[in-house]
């Protein structure tokens, strides 16, 4: 699987600058200068106003095959995992309301001459695209970062639970689950509060 996320958006806000119909002026400077910074955002909108009384917005976005608001991820067979993209447009423009015949056609020929852009940009960008989102040895390192803050969090809570009436010096066993990996899990320092005073018991 190839790793071409960063490549593919690069190159379609590059094929944005370069290709899109007048009237978007102000914001293809900003989405030039997003190119020069090497910051490309996955949602871009153009709004084309080549006239006072008309305009068109173009919103291009990138997002999963399976729809905007799902993203499934992929497994290879190496254990690292991947997201799939595509390249959406929507054209959408303003409730003008009626209009005389001559401002009518401006309209619809920027409605049109956006509408026909976009499926040239969905045309050009039409295949699948993929993003290396972690490999197998930091999803193996954040799978083992997740369950030793959860076994830490069990030993305070076990510890809290239990210190009640233990004073200074004393000791107290406490049981954790034995659902908790408790490998990699050292010393670890509990505070509560108690008659307004901070208190430290420690647990490992």
């Amino acid at each position: 699987m190839l790793n071409n996320y960063d490549a593919t958006v690069t190159a379609l806000a590059a094929f944005l600058v370069a290709n899109a119909p007048p009237g978007a002026d102000r914001d293809l400077i900003r989405l030039q200068d997003q190119l020069g910074r090497g910051e490309v955002p996955d949602y871009m909108h153009l709004e084309f106003k080549p006239a006072r009384d008309v305009g068109c917005t173009l919103y291009v976005r990138v997002e999963s095959p399976e729809g905007r608001f799902d993203r499934e991820r992929i497994m290879d067979a190496e254990g690292n995992r991947w997201y799939a993209y595509v390249v959406k447009c929507e054209v959408s423009w303003a409730s003008w309301g009626s209009g005389d015949v001559l401002t009518t056609q401006r309209r619809l020929a920027c409605m049109t001459e956006v509408t026909r852009f976009a499926c040239d940009l969905e045309r050009v960008f039409s295949t699948v695209f993929h993003r290396l989102d972690a490999t197998k040895a930091e999803i193996e390192a954040q799978d083992a970062k997740y369950k030793k803050q959860a076994a830490e969090a069990a030993v305070r809570d076990a510890v809290l639970k239990n210190a009640k009436g233990v004073k200074v010096g004393q000791s107290k066993s406490v049981v954790v689950d034995a659902k908790y990996d408790m490998t990699n899990v050292g010393e670890v320092i509990v505070t509560r509060q108690e008659g307004g005073r901070t208190c430290r018991p420690s647990g490992s």
